[in-house]
């Protein structure tokens, strides 16, 4: 999904809407994103900041609950959500009270279980920061901030992304 985001804001497209239910996983086990209903095309970051209030309630990120723009660090929050969910079970702010739940995402840091390792509750509490700009990935390094955490040791991205017969 990493590959996936990468590629999206590469060609200047918004995602905002990661979540298992958007994945597709094909015969050889290799991940498909779909669903493009609510991205934004031609989005050019340190230009453009979206405002529509778009996304699952659970894997939506602070920003977008509180009305402010937004950027791609949106799809770096829900990336965030969804690895989280992957690891614990249910996304970090889950509650069947919507209300609550928005109110947790947008004023709680996530309680990441002690019982996962420290490179994956690292990467948890830096994708999952409620202030965008203290996000990983928003950094210099961009999106290679994430490639190059510690969590993703053993990923040879350059084999990952190569596309296959």
């Amino acid at each position: 999904m990493v590959l996936a985001v990468e590629f999206l804001h590469s060609q200047e497209i918004l995602y905002r809407d990661l979540k298992p239910e958007n994945i597709l996983v094909d015969e050889r086990g290799h991940l498909r994103l779909t669903d493009f209903g609510l991205c934004r095309g031609n989005f050019k970051m340190n230009r453009d900041r979206a405002k529509s209030f778009v996304g699952s309630p659970e894997y939506m990120s602070p920003e977008i609950l509180l009305g402010r723009g937004y950027d791609y660090s949106v799809d770096y929050y829900t990336l965030g959500v969804l690895l989280y969910e992957m690891l614990v079970g249910l996304p970090p702010h889950y509650n069947e009270d919507k209300m609550q739940m928005y109110k947790d995402i947008t004023m709680k840091e996530a309680s990441i279980p002690r019982v996962l390792p420290a490179d994956a509750r690292d990467l948890l509490d830096n994708l999952l920061q409620i202030e965008p700009a203290n996000r990983l990935g928003m950094g210099p390094g961009g999106i290679a901030e994430i490639k190059n955490h510690p969590f993703f040791k053993d990923i040879d991205w350059y084999l990952l992304g190569l596309k296959q017969p």
